[in-house]
């Protein structure tokens, strides 16, 4: 299942043309990125949405399963809405938002299918478990466990994870790749310089006269002649986003 249901404010302006899983990083959309490791360790892929239906339905591949939810229900009510489509599977959740550079196999390869198995990075500074451990956008879940998650608003932290850690039945796994959370404007330029090796992303309809610098440009937009843009995200025309540099 890819979670894609979020509102993503914190990327807007860019989630007003868009919502923020269709929102591209390295010219592809975030949510083919997270799809890519599904691939190979599963048969069948769950994605939940809410709002911008048109355009999600548009985007997806054939095969995959839509969720909508008329009213935000967060990741695990998101999970538990869609418990009759998991039947007696077990449950592999990611992240559509989590860019996630390397190979999850290692991962999902050795489970017992008993405990609740979680991705995660070091992170001292924002740490999810254990004042070390941050969340990286992957989870495996057994069956039992997603015919307990409870219908209606709820978050995966609360309702499972953390009861799972209480009884010893939580599972943390160290990523051997890169995680990047491109939940904020900051974030999501960083992703896209670091997936085309530090340089700027264009995309190929895109034209460009002026100077791009450490930047993006969206399908469809245009840098004039006089223009120079530096840290700043092109969506539309008329719409760029300037990116200061975090302290």
């Amino acid at each position: 299942m890819l979670l894609a249901a979020g509102h993503g404010t914190r990327l807007s302006p860019l989630t007003e043309l868009v919502p923020k899983p269709l929102c591209p990083v390295g010219n592809t959309p975030m949510i083919d990125i997270a799809l890519r490791h599904s691939y190979g360790q599963t048969d069948h892929t769950i994605v939940n949405v809410h709002g911008f239906r048109d355009q999600f339905e548009q985007w997806c591949p054939s095969g995959i399963d839509l969720s909508f939810e008329n009213e935000l229900l967060g990741t695990a009510g998101g999970v538990a809405n869609v418990a009759s489509w998991v039947g007696d599977d077990d449950l592999l959740v990611i992240n559509s938002d989590a860019l996630l550079i390397g190979d999850i196999g290692p991962f999902v390869s050795g489970w017992n299918r008993e405990t609740i198995r979680l991705l995660v990075t070091p992170d001292r500074r924002r740490p999810d478990f254990e004042g070390v451990w941050r969340f990286a956008g992957a989870s495996l879940m057994p069956n039992r466990a997603v015919h307990d998650l409870a219908e209606g608003f709820s978050d995966l932290y609360r309702a499972a994870w953390l009861p799972a850690q209480q009884v010893g039945s939580l599972e943390l796994v160290p990523f051997a790749g890169w995680h990047i959370d491109c939940g904020t404007l900051a974030d999501y330029l960083f992703a896209n310089l670091t997936v085309a090796g530090r340089r700027s992303v264009i995309a190929p309809d895109a034209v460009i006269h002026g100077e791009v610098v450490d930047s993006v440009v969206w399908s469809g937009c245009e840098v004039g002649p006089a223009e120079r843009l530096v840290r700043s995200v092109r969506a539309r025309n008329d719409i760029t986003v300037e990116i200061p540099l975090v302290p």
